[in-house]
């Protein structure tokens, strides 16, 4: 591992990587569940403890996985989405929204920031308590 020292290292999960995909906001869309991506996503997320405690104790970095809801992701950005899955999608958050890019750089803008030093090993989860109500 190369040494940095002092800096975060922050890395992109998926709220599909914490939980399976909700099959239900696929219907009557021309898209599909994609497994393979949430097991990307999943093996992105899962070991961040263990590599938090090598990255501390080797270079003195901290290490977070930042996820959101996909649905407002890259494939998104409203213009080319299928309006059906916006609509659906945005029901089954109890903020009634997507979250904007925003919402998520300036997460990933504090996690980057001296504001978060006493934060490691954490997936932050950007998803307007949308795995709290999951149905």
């Amino acid at each position: 591992m190369v040494k940095i020292g002092n800096c975060s290292i922050i890395r992109f999960g998926s709220t599909w990587g914490t939980t399976g995909q909700d099959l239900s906001i696929y219907e009557k869309t021309n898209m599909h569940e994609n497994i393979t991506y949430a097991a990307i996503k999943r093996s992105i997320i899962k070991p961040i403890r263990q590599m938090a405690s090598l990255s501390w104790s080797i270079q003195h970095s901290r290490e977070y996985t930042l996820c959101w809801w996909d649905s407002g992701g890259h494939v998104v950005y409203q213009d080319n989405q299928n309006p059906v899955f916006i609509r659906k999608c945005s029901k089954k958050i109890p903020l009634k929204c997507l979250e904007q890019a925003e919402e998520v750089a300036s997460t990933a803008l504090f996690l980057g920031s001296d504001a978060s030093t006493f934060i490691t090993s954490a997936t932050i989860m950007v998803e307007g308590a949308g795995l709290v109500f999951k149905r």
